[in-house]
């Protein structure tokens, strides 16, 4: 199918499947593939969507935003999201990738395992050709057969995770010494979502000096400790706007806000709507 969502260029094709009853219980399957070339107009942002994304850059830039962490993905980067929580992502002046949103047993579950062991969404992964080489031949094939066997969409889901378990990347991102120690303080963030963190603070936690523990987070978050532990403190508002009945003042106080008043200025700054407003009509692109 040709996509005409805004950003996304002639030449882009996506496709849509629906699983049968066996695979959706016992197998991966896939739900929509693509091959999108994008302009800087190009942007999504959801609160959930149709399971896991598995995105692969052929080119460009792609800046996505996921659980606080926001990163730049580049010409053979591997993005892998739960769609099941916000996220958003945009082009740079120009991007090219190949997606696919998959579903099936367990596959949630093994998403967010990679993700904690990566301890990223954004994989720079040594054995990218091996991916490419699975998903480029296959959205191809989607173009001129109208119904591509079931197991051949699983067998592809299941190397591609199985590809992204065994890169030798994986285990290079836990050996690093500085990359644990600010994993250990990002993890101390999430679970402190209420403190307003000065970076003396957070530096004293990595027994680094603020200059090098800022310079060390940037490096392999992305994004300043600062920024970071704002976006978190808005994605944990958003879940809580969307899914359960906590007051909004209380959400404001829970995620360590000075007043009402400053929690609804910081939300409507990030997202451009009130907490209220966002409540009762949440913003969710349904787009690709």
């Amino acid at each position: 199918m040709i996509c005409d969502e805004k950003g996304v260029l002639p030449g882009s094709e996506f496709f849509f499947f629906t699983p049968t009853e066996i695979f959706e219980t016992f197998y991966y399957y896939i739900l929509v593939s693509g091959h999108f070339y994008c302009t800087e107009s190009y942007s999504i942002q959801r609160n959930s969507h149709l399971g896991p994304m598995i995105l692969l850059m052929d080119d460009g830039e792609l800046h996505v935003e996921y659980e606080g962490e926001r990163r730049t993905a580049g010409k053979n980067d591997l993005v892998l999201l739960n769609c099941d929580r916000p996220h958003a992502y945009y082009s740079g002046k120009h991007c090219e990738f190949h997606f696919f949103h998959i579903g099936g047993k367990n596959c949630r579950e093994i998403t967010d395992h990679l993700i904690r062991t990566n301890r990223s969404f954004l994989f720079k992964l040594q054995n990218y050709r091996e991916i490419r080489d699975i998903m480029e031949p296959l959205i191809s094939k989607m173009y001129f057969v109208n119904n591509v066997p079931e197991r051949e969409l699983s067998v592809a889901v299941y190397q591609i995770l199985c590809a992204i378990q065994t890169s030798g990347d994986l285990a290079a991102a836990c050996a690093s010494p500085n990359r644990t120690i600010i994993d250990d303080v990002v993890n101390y963030m999430r679970s402190h979502p209420e403190r307003n963190f000065t970076i003396q603070e957070l530096a004293d936690l990595a027994s680094m000096s603020p200059y090098y523990f800022s310079h060390q987070f940037k490096e392999f978050m992305g994004i300043s400790p600062i920024s970071y532990m704002s976006n978190l403190k808005i994605s944990l508002a958003r879940t809580l706007l969307l899914y359960t009945p906590t007051p909004v003042g209380q959400i404001g106080e829970l995620l360590g806000y000075a007043s009402d008043c400053s929690f609804i200025n910081a939300f409507k700054s990030k997202t451009g709507i009130s907490p209220a407003a966002y409540r009762k009509n949440p913003v969710v692109d349904t787009s690709d």
